[in-house]
C-alpha cells in the first residue's frame, strides 16, 4: 500500500477538492440548521413595561420554507416539477409574504401556503417572557422543530433586554399644568370639563364632588383615578397625591341672560291659562333657574361627578329650566269640603346659547310640574335642584 507521500499529484488535488467540498457542505448544512443564531430582537416600550418581538431575516424565512417544500417533495405530496416552480418563486421573492402566486393553480397555492406557513406548525417559537420587561433583564427565546425530517435544529438563545425608554414621572401638579380644564354653564349649576388632555394615552379619570352645581369662586378638589398597568404602557409612573384643587370661574350669571323676560312671559302665560273655572292661580314671584340635566349632553353611563371631555355643544349651548312657584287654589262646594290649596312649580326648558347669553324662546318645552301642599316643602324640593332667580 502506497503512503500518502507516494500518491501522485493529481490525487492530492482530488483530495483537497473533496475536503473543501465536504467542509463547505457541512458548513452550509450547519449554518442552515442553526438559523436561530441569525434571529434579531426588537425591544419597544418603557422600562418595566417593555415588549419584545423576534425578527427572522427574510432570507432565513425563505430557507426554512424551502426546507418544508423539500420535505413535501420527499413525501410525494408534491411532484418534482411543481416543487421546482414553487422553490423558484420563493427564492425570487423579497420575503415569504411577497411571493407571486398569480400564475399558480389553486392546488399549487395550497401547497405553497403549507410551505410558507411553517411557524406554529413545523416550527414553534416562544419567549420565556415577552411583556413587562425591564432593561438588563435576561429572557430566553426558544425554537422547537416538530419535524425530524427537516434539516433545522431546535435551540434557544438567552438575550438581555435593552433600549427601553424610561417612563415619565407623573404628579397631580403636572397634570394640573398640562390638562386644560374648562368651567362652563351657569353660576350655581356649573360644570367642569376637559378641553385638552396631553396625557390621553394614560387613560386618566377625573372627578369632583357636585359637578353640575358649581358656582364661581368655589374651591373644588379634582380627584385623579389611574390604572397602573395602563400608565406603564403609556410611559408614566404616578407619584404623590392623586388630587389637586381648582377655583371655579367663568360661569355665566343667569341674571345676565339677555332675553330672560321673554322666557318668564311663557311661564306666566301658562299660569294664567290655569287661572280659570274652579282654579285660582296666584304667582308668588319666587323664580328659579337650573340646568335641564335630562337633556344635557352627559353620557348616560357616566355619574354626575365625572369630568368629561367637552364638545362644542357643551361650551356653547345649554338646556336650562326657568320656572316660578305659584299658589293653586281649587274651589269646591261645601258638600265636597271647601277649598283645596297646594303650591306648584311651573317650569319650561329652553336652549341657552352661552356665547351670547341668549335664550331660544322657540325651543320652549313645558316640563313636569312639581307640587306640594306646603310652600316650605316645595321650596326645599325645588331649591335642591335649582337656583333662586330674581
Amino acid at each position: 500500500m502506497k503512503s500518502i507521500k507516494q500518491l501522485p499529484k493529481w490525487s492530492w488535488v482530488v483530495l483537497i477538492v473533496a475536503v473543501v467540498a465536504g467542509v463547505f457542505i457541512w458548513h452550509k448544512n450547519s449554518a442552515d440548521s442553526n438559523l436561530i443564531d441569525n434571529v434579531k430582537f426588537s425591544f419597544s416600550g418603557y422600562n418595566e413595561s417593555g415588549t419584545v418581538v423576534a425578527v427572522i431575516p427574510p432570507e432565513d424565512e425563505k430557507k426554512i420554507a424551502i426546507m418544508q417544500l423539500d420535505y413535501l417533495r420527499k413525501k410525494d405530496f408534491v411532484d418534482k416539477s411543481t416543487a421546482k416552480t414553487l422553490k423558484s418563486l420563493i427564492e425570487d421573492a423579497n420575503s415569504i409574504n411577497s411571493v407571486n402566486t398569480s400564475t399558480l393553480t389553486d392546488s399549487e397555492k395550497q401547497i405553497l401556503s403549507t410551505a410558507l406557513n411553517f411557524k406554529g406548525g413545523m416550527l414553534e417559537t416562544k419567549f420565556s417572557k415577552s411583556t413587562n420587561l425591564h432593561n438588563g433583564e435576561k429572557i430566553t427565546y426558544r425554537w422547537k422543530v416538530n419535524n425530524e425530517d427537516i434539516p433545522l435544529k431546535s435551540g434557544e438563545r438567552t438575550i438581555t433586554v435593552k433600549g427601553l425608554k424610561e417612563p415619565e414621572t407623573l404628579t397631580a401638579e403636572k397634570i394640573k399644568q398640562k390638562v386644560k380644564f374648562k368651567f362652563y354653564g351657569l353660576d350655581g349649576s356649573g360644570n367642569i370639563g376637559i378641553e385638552k388632555n396631553e396625557f390621553g394615552d394614560a387613560d386618566l379619570k377625573f372627578s369632583t364632588a357636585n359637578n353640575g352645581s358649581l358656582e364661581n369662586g368655589e374651591k373644588i378638589t379634582i380627584k385623579v383615578t389611574t390604572d397602573s398597568a395602563q400608565l406603564k404602557e403609556a410611559g408614566y409612573v404616578f407619584k404623590g397625591a392623586h388630587e389637586f384643587k381648582l377655583t371655579v370661574k367663568d360661569l355665566a350669571d343667569a341674571k345676565n341672560v339677555k332675553n330672560l323676560d321673554e322666557a318668564k312671559k311663557i311661564v306666566e302665560k301658562a299660569l294664567a291659562d290655569e287661572n280659570k273655572g274652579r282654579t285660582t292661580i296666584e304667582p308668588t314671584g319666587k323664580w328659579y333657574i337650573g340646568v335641564d340635566s335630562s337633556r344635557d349632553s352627559y353620557d348616560f353611563m357616566s355619574t354626575p361627578s365625572d369630568i368629561k371631555e367637552l364638545t362644542s355643544r357643551d361650551l356653547n349651548s345649554k338646556r336650562i329650566i326657568i320656572g316660578q312657584i305659584a299658589k293653586e287654589t281649587h274651589h269646591y262646594d261645601e258638600i265636597v269640603g271647601g277649598d283645596d290649596v297646594e303650591y306648584e312649580f311651573v317650569n319650561y326648558s329652553f336652549d341657552l346659547d352661552l356665547s351670547d347669553n341668549t335664550i331660544s324662546v322657540d325651543s320652549a318645552d313645558e316640563e313636569r310640574t312639581i307640587d306640594n301642599v306646603k310652600l316650605e316643602g316645595l321650596e326645599k324640593t325645588v331649591g335642591s335642584d335649582f337656583s333662586p332667580l330674581k
